[in-house]
């Protein structure tokens, strides 16, 4: 796919100390077709406002937080336009990057306000920092483009999840192994809602002579909601690969009001299992080590709570050691291991008998990232 050239508001310091590191980030930005716009010009208007404007018109915000002034803690502040840009691009639900320089506090930006990639200012041309400042401006320039292939487009700026809870089981049934995943969210609307809530699941692991009647069983049902709505299930795709819904509900939620609803999908397909027939399986490097298969959450709208749960039945004989919690940068695939994330969020790995299960569980989730487990297959198949 060729992507068109996109306009980015790059929120930074005009201070002449701060330019290296300007030109470095947009230097990366236009060999992504990304022209970075901001109020470095003279113009009519106050800096202010003509920075409210071009944020406003802009499909993405970049923020560059380099160091300011020190605080009692060790820490430092950003510039303060900086610092109102963000808010000015937070509150118009702007696709956003944050690079922030070590040190560098972003109190009262964290959990569903943005990406962020902190660099250190004279390691920056490092391959290694090269290659995450792409893959993140490259993740940040998708998002208002194309949907990944496991995000659904969603309109999430009239509501927020006050929790997502969910529960990947992979199960024996008649000597063969099959996925089940359930997914509970609590939407509270924070303005009058009046478009459809889209659900989908995917076979992340189907074989390429997978017969176009197999479909992906599924189920959908509103649990509890602040008044009654008569609701709808519309499914947008239903194939061997795919089953998308878009759920309408009337009349239009409004200020206040919440919805629950739970969505069940089963698939032997939905995650791999086992190796493919046709050869090896694919191999993905998360942190410092290989896996085989890999599976998680993928917040797409501001969340406060969210949980998933992993489980596994003991014939699988899946080792607990093979399981490896994480949390990564994601756009067609994890792209990273997002380490300073890794310590807000709390696991737990147990085995009561009957196989091993991960709980992964964290407050305001990053947006566009996800927090999943890798494992290797086990040695040997169910007969």
């Amino acid at each position: 796919m060729k992507l068109q050239p996109l306009e980015a508001f790059l929120s930074c310091s005009f201070a002449e100390r701060d330019q290296e590191v300007n030109k470095l980030v947009e230097s990366v930005c236009n060999g992504l077709d990304i022209n970075c716009i901001n109020v470095k010009n003279g113009y009519k208007e106050t800096p202010a406002e003509k920075a409210k404007n071009m944020i406003q018109e802009a499909p993405l915000f970049i923020a560059i937080a380099v160091k300011r002034n020190k605080e009692e803690d060790g820490s430092y502040t950003m510039p303060h336009s900086v610092h109102d840009e963000i808010a000015m691009a937070y509150a118009n639900s702007k696709p956003m990057l944050i690079l922030k320089e070590q040190c560098v506090s972003l109190k009262g930006f964290l959990g569903g306000y943005a990406t962020y990639l902190e660099f250190e200012r004279f390691s920056m041309n490092q391959p290694n920092f090269i290659n995450q400042i792409v893959k993140s401006l490259y993740t940040l320039r998708l998002d208002p483009v194309v949907s990944h292939d496991v995000i659904p487009e969603q309109d999430a700026t009239a509501f927020y999840q006050e929790f997502m809870n969910v529960h990947y089981e992979l199960v024996e049934e008649n000597q063969v192994y099959t996925w089940k995943y359930s997914i509970k969210r609590k939407l509270v609307f924070t303005t009058t809602f009046k478009s459809v809530i889209r659900n989908a699941a995917w076979t992340n692991a189907a074989p390429k002579s997978l017969p176009l009647d197999s479909r992906i069983e599924w189920y959908s049902n509103i649990t509890n909601s602040s008044r009654e709505f008569k609701h709808d299930f519309q499914v947008q795709r239903d194939d061997a690969n795919c089953i998308e819904t878009a759920l309408t509900l009337s009349p239009p939620p409004e200020k206040g009001d919440f919805i629950e609803f739970v969505n069940r999908y089963k698939s032997r397909y939905l995650s791999a299992i086992f190796p493919p027939d046709d050869g090896e399986p694919p191999r993905y490097t998360i942190g410092d080590r290989q896996f085989n298969a890999f599976d998680g959450v993928i917040p797409i709208a501001p969340t406060r709570h969210m949980r998933a749960l992993f489980r596994f039945p003991d014939s699988y004989k899946l080792n607990m050691d093979n399981i490896y919690p994480f949390v990564g940068s994601y756009s067609a695939g994890v792209d990273y291991q997002v380490d300073s994330e890794m310590g807000r969020v709390k696991i737990d790995k147990v085995n009561f008998g009957d196989g091993p299960q991960v709980e992964i569980s964290v407050e305001s989730p990053l947006l566009r990232h996800i927090y999943g487990i890798a494992w290797m297959f086990p040695l040997r198949e169910l007969n």
